[in-house]
């Protein structure tokens, strides 16, 4: 975690690249990425870092500027809810109300409760997420992205065990879904179902 803070430091101090390279690398061009890094905000509080892991461990690393903030993670457990690790953090953080993250267990469920939730659901104008079947198995996929398979923990709900992620459709009247909220662990967002 030290070498990651010296990183921070480095960074914004221009020794890695000059003040206004890491202006263009921290500047959004393609949804929530800049040149290299994330940009994105917990609470209304902005950041830009990177996130990664392998067979075995988990790494996140944050930069918020306007509070001269850095923010590293690292997780040598791979199925630990490493998302809600962070959306836990940042809660703490910010001071916001928080639940302590727990793993979930899947359950079994009928092919036609796993229809219903087949379609395609818009993220912004230039994304949508995919959710289909792959033998038997839901799964979703991002525009132009591979598909992942996610297992269910109630009849509306679903996580991605290498990741924790979640999605919870959101159900209409007649049953049908109509909406998916996902969780990546810092924050839901809800994405209509367009088809």
């Amino acid at each position: 975690t030290g070498d990651l803070v010296k990183f921070s430091e480095a960074l914004k101090a221009g020794k890695l690249v000059s003040l206004e390279t890491l202006e263009k690398m921290t500047t959004p061009i393609k949804n929530a990425y800049g040149l290299g890094f994330i940009v994105h905000h917990n609470f209304e509080n902005n950041y830009y870092g990177h996130n990664g892991g392998n067979d075995g461990f988990h790494a996140n690393w944050k930069y918020y500027p306007e509070l001269d903030l850095t923010t590293v993670i690292l997780c040598n457990n791979f199925t630990a809810p490493f998302g809600k690790i962070l959306g836990t953090m940042a809660k703490i953080i910010f001071d916001q109300p928080f639940e302590i993250p727990v793993a979930h267990e899947a359950i079994e469920l009928n092919l036609e409760i796993l229809k219903k939730y087949l379609g395609r659901y818009k993220v912004n104008d230039e994304m949508y997420i995919d959710i289909v079947l792959e033998d038997s198995q839901l799964a979703f996929q991002g525009k132009g992205q591979d598909a992942y398979k996610v297992l269910p923990f109630a009849e509306n709900s679903f996580f991605l065990k290498a990741s924790d992620v979640t999605l919870v459709f959101q159900i209409d009247e007649n049953g049908h879904a109509r909406a998916l909220e996902w969780d990546q662990g810092s924050g839901k967002e809800v994405f209509e179902k367009i088809q």
